[in-house]
């Protein structure tokens, strides 16, 4: 069994694509796993709790100034910036199922996998983790704060919404530091070719959860779905550029590290937090958003070294 996660950790981006679009193609996989999305993004939180290290956490209060950009963008600057860009362009009244899931968006945390995806492709995973920390901590406070704020049409009260991502967060950062602790850092690190196995096989689950309604969803509306797609996709790709242009001036390398941060958020924890109080929009969004999520790291890895080679 160890053996054949290693093998599938040792694949990285190359499964994700294969088994994202083996959940796209069967539909059925999403009317078995959507119930289960809730567990999925809780079991991805704790596979990435588990895999902090202690000395990387202490590295983030040495580095202020990176941990208070990469809060001040991530968290305040972009949700503020989207929520004026769509009022300004009426989207918030034309179509608020559309502001929604886009708000839904650019509130919540970064992936928790960023870190690994920043190292993956080059870059120092320590300025992602600075940004993953402070974004998770901050997360349960200001997120329901900027969707009392934009008035987001959502069924769920900032309060209620304030703790179940707080609970969300709490629990499974409290098992996956307890799970740490008693198999310890040693055999973590040995097995952890097998962990990234287990990861793969999690953001397996919560794809076919969320993708079960896209080809369904296709073939009854086309160019409904492509629209999404490109907004869904064009959303991820301009966050990451904007992100990359305003942060250069802290180094071209950490600039690219807090934008793959800001851009791949864990659109998941808002489905597990309130999944019924979201329309099936939002859930389509949700998973033509995945797209952008499951391809970056082959493109991201590219632009790393042009960097290098710049610098």
């Amino acid at each position: 069994m160890i053996a054949a996660l290693s093998w599938l950790g040792r694949q990285g981006p190359r499964a994700l694509v294969v088994l994202f679009i083996v959940a796209m193609a069967v539909p059925m996989l999403g009317d078995l796993l959507r119930p289960y999305v809730g567990e999925g993004v809780f079991a991805l939180l704790v596979l990435a709790f588990l895999r902090i290290d202690p000395e990387r956490l202490r590295a983030t209060v040495r580095q202020p100034r990176v941990a208070i950009l990469s809060l001040v963008w991530c968290m305040i600057a972009v949700p503020l910036g989207a929520l004026a860009l769509l009022r300004l362009f009426g989207v918030d009244t034309a179509a608020p199922q559309l502001f929604l899931a886009l708000m839904m968006q650019v509130v919540t945390m970064p992936m928790m996998a960023t870190p690994s995806i920043a190292t993956m492709i080059g870059l120092d995973g320590t300025v992602a983790l600075v940004a993953v920390v402070l974004a998770g901590l901050s997360m349960p406070i200001l997120a329901p704060a900027i969707v009392a704020l934009a008035d987001v049409p959502v069924d769920l009260p900032p309060l209620r919404l304030a703790l179940l991502l707080g609970g969300m967060l709490a629990g499974s950062a409290a098992v996956g530091l307890a799970i740490r602790a008693a198999l310890g850092a040693g055999r973590i690190i040995r097995y952890r070719e097998a962990l990234d196995g287990i990861n793969v096989i999690v953001m397996f689950i919560f794809a076919a959860a969320v993708m079960g309604d896209v080809v369904p969803t296709a073939l009854q509306d086309p160019w409904g779905m492509a629209v999404l797609g490109v907004i869904a996709i064009g959303a991820n790709v301009g966050l990451l550029t904007v992100s990359f242009l305003v942060l250069r001036p802290a180094g071209s390398r950490t600039a690219l590290a807090l934008a793959i941060t800001s851009s791949q958020r864990n659109m998941g924890l808002i489905l597990a937090v309130a999944g019924a109080a979201l329309p099936e929009t939002v859930w389509l969004y949700v998973a033509m958003g995945q797209f952008p999520i499951y391809f970056a790291a082959m493109v991201l890895k590219r632009v790393a070294g042009l960097l290098k080679e710049s610098d």
